[in-house]
């Protein structure tokens, strides 16, 4: 294996985690109450993507195999919050954002954020030696690109594009 994966494992958590910390400001500061429970989702989601991580490296640190993703979630919710890493803080966090984000702006950032975790997650594929290497980051692929369809539906309904879920829900000529 060409690549030290204890390095990318920890590049991982750092984005994972600063995902948690985005989406549970972010819940904070949507107006929208199906907003607010769609970005606490997203963050529940990227806390067990932590866990699952952390629970990956000291699985594969102590000699194990590559266990699938829903193993290593599993591995990873006897994992406490005070083992996790520490969080940026929320000022940092609001240094992503302007002073006073909107709604659009705030779903805007979560899906560059999505897009960005999928970028990683598609290279780490790409790289992978083993079946079950690729197995793990083809599902973290996948996941994350729920995440980024959820806050592009988000948006759509926020921005009344007409479309929920890549369904039209309502044209222009009907509205007249």
């Amino acid at each position: 294996m060409g690549r030290d994966i204890r390095e990318e494992l920890n590049r991982a958590i750092e984005t994972e985690v600063e995902g948690f910390s985005f989406y549970n400001l972010a819940s904070e500061l949507v107006k929208d109450e199906r907003g607010k429970a769609v970005l606490r989702q997203l963050a529940k989601d990227e806390l067990d993507h932590i866990r699952a991580l952390i629970s990956l490296g000291e699985h594969l640190s102590h000699g194990g195999e590559w266990p699938s993703y829903r193993d290593a979630v599993k591995l990873g919710r006897g994992i406490g919050g005070e083992r996790l890493p520490v969080f940026p803080s929320m000022e940092e966090v609001r240094g992503w954002l302007s002073d006073n984000p909107g709604d659009e702006e705030i779903l805007r950032f979560g899906i560059d954020v999505e897009r960005k975790a999928i970028e990683y997650y598609s290279r780490a594929l790409e790289e992978a030696s083993s079946d079950r290497e690729k197995d793990f980051f083809s599902t973290m692929v996948e996941v994350e690109e729920g995440h980024r369809k959820l806050l592009e539906w988000e948006h759509d309904y926020l921005v009344r594009s007409g479309f929920w879920c890549d369904h039209r829900e309502f044209t222009v000529e009907g509205e007249r």
